[in-house]
Parts: C-alpha cells; structure tokens; sequence
C-alpha cells in the first residue's frame, strides 16, 4: 500500500476499496479501506472476427500487452505503442496490443492505415 500512500494520507479520509485477495496481501489496513477480495466478472463480451482471425492464423504463443488505464508519465502514447512494438519484436512474437485510456489501438490502427508517418526512433 506504500504505492498509494499519498492517496491514503488525503483528509478527509476517502473510502477505499483493496480489490486484493487477503491470503495475498494481508497486513494491517487503516479504517477507511475495505479489503473486498478479488474482482472477477463473466466476460460476455464477443471477440472481434477481425481479433479470432489474426490469432487463429498466428497460433499459439502470442502476448497481449497494455498498460490498463495507466498514461506513463512522460512517455507519449506514441512512445508506449513504439515501446510495445520493439518489445514483439525482439521477443519475434505476434502480440495484441491493448488500447487502454492511451488509446494504442487507435493509433496502432493508423499506423497500419498509413495515417500516422512515425512512433518514434524505430
């Protein structure tokens, strides 16, 4: 918790919630968290034809990628998605990308459509 030690110090206090399972993370909380265990919700959620054709052509051994809700602190969109790129490459693996708030699929989409010139150094 010394990550969000910040958040945590904030007056008035804020309820938080710890999505974390307690056999994991079991240390003494403050009074305002609430350790709730683990999240896990059903996916309904079809996958995109576009997605299931890419990975049954490529088969097993890809990676998914992404960095969630998370914009890295002086670190352009451009530069995660070049990040990322180099990452599969030089692990010669095929990969998915996720957009997450820093949109890499969006721009890993117009780089494919030649609607965006560069990422980077690379």
């Amino acid at each position: 918790l010394e990550f969000f030690s910040d958040v945590l110090c904030l007056q008035p206090e804020r309820p938080c919630f710890l999505a974390t399972n307690p056999l994991l993370d079991s240390g003494p909380l403050q009074a305002n968290i609430r350790q709730t265990g683990t999240w896990d919700l059903p996916d309904y959620t079809e996958v995109p034809s576009k997605l299931e054709d890419f990975i049954t052509q490529k088969g097993n051994g890809g990676l998914a990628m992404g960095w969630g809700s998370m914009i890295a602190f002086g670190l352009p969109p451009e530069k995660m998605l070049a990040l990322a790129l180099r990452v599969l490459k030089s692990l010669q693996i095929h990969g998915v990308i996720l957009g997450g708030w820093a949109k890499l699929d969006e721009l890993a989409e117009q780089l494919a459509n030649g609607e965006l010139q560069s990422i980077g150094d690379d």
